[in-house]
């Protein structure tokens, strides 16, 4: 692994210079057109196809930095030729890569806005957390004057938030779309559906639990993902609880 940055707490620090005027736009509107906003992507000119970008994580708190470890030491493949490896080659699938890792702790726990009534203020916080990912700018602390403009921008995304991908994960992707870029985004909800049904034989009846936060449960993030998988692989039943 070549590099890897953390910030914590850094949309606190970026949202404090933000006049209320503008925190009532569409910010996805700001990010694309408002180039006088801190919050302002030159999309035209994002570096496309550079291999050397690093990949952006991004949770509500420090909880993904578990999914971090795991990206960090997969070894599930032959990575001279990317074929599946039932134990790996012995190598870690990521370890020419780097990663910027942001912990939105300011605006945590996001799993609480739905319950509040409060999912434009949610998915305000994740188009932030994508546009600092994907921008270059950031606060060195909470009293700094200026910002610094010395941040590579990522080659993808990985959204290890349960809530934040239910809520936010195909707003991303169309807005990712609308503003040209060819990004991969990729929730933890889908990738921990695939694991849950990968435990069960074609045939197998059972049940998954889910256990998450409110805003993660009453998204219905987790059902929808499962029984897509099951679409396609299974004759048995499989009920799905959550809590």
């Amino acid at each position: 692994m070549k590099k890897l940055a953390f910030l914590f707490s850094i949309l606190f620090l970026i949202s404090c210079g933000t006049d209320l005027k503008q925190q009532k736009q569409d910010i996805t509107k700001v990010i694309l057109h408002d180039k006088n906003s801190f919050f302002y992507l030159d999309t035209r000119h994002y570096p496309r196809s550079e291999k050397k970008l690093p990949i952006g994580v991004f949770d509500s708190g420090t909880g993904g930095l578990a999914v971090l470890d795991i990206i960090i030491n997969i070894d599930a493949y032959e990575n001279k030729n990317h074929t599946p490896l039932p134990a790996g080659d012995g190598l870690r699938d990521f370890q020419k890569e780097y990663f910027i890792y942001l912990g939105d702790q300011a605006n945590m726990p996001y799993g609480n806005y739905s319950r509040e009534n409060n999912i434009d203020l949610l998915k305000e916080h994740i188009f932030k957390d994508m546009q600092f990912l994907l921008g270059n700018k950031y606060y060195l602390s909470g009293d700094a004057r200026n910002f610094q403009t010395d941040k590579e921008p990522v080659k993808a995304i990985v959204i290890a938030c349960n809530t934040a991908t239910a809520y936010g994960k195909k707003d991303i992707e169309d807005f990712i779309e609308k503003a040209g870029l060819e990004i991969k985004v990729i929730g933890v909800i889908d990738a921990a559906a695939r694991g849950a049904v990968r435990l069960f034989e074609d045939d197998q009846s059972g049940t998954v639990a889910v256990m998450a936060t409110a805003g993660t449960v009453a998204s219905g993030g987790y059902v929808s993902a499962l029984k897509s998988q099951m679409q396609t692989k299974f004759s048995g039943e499989i009920a799905i609880c959550q809590q």
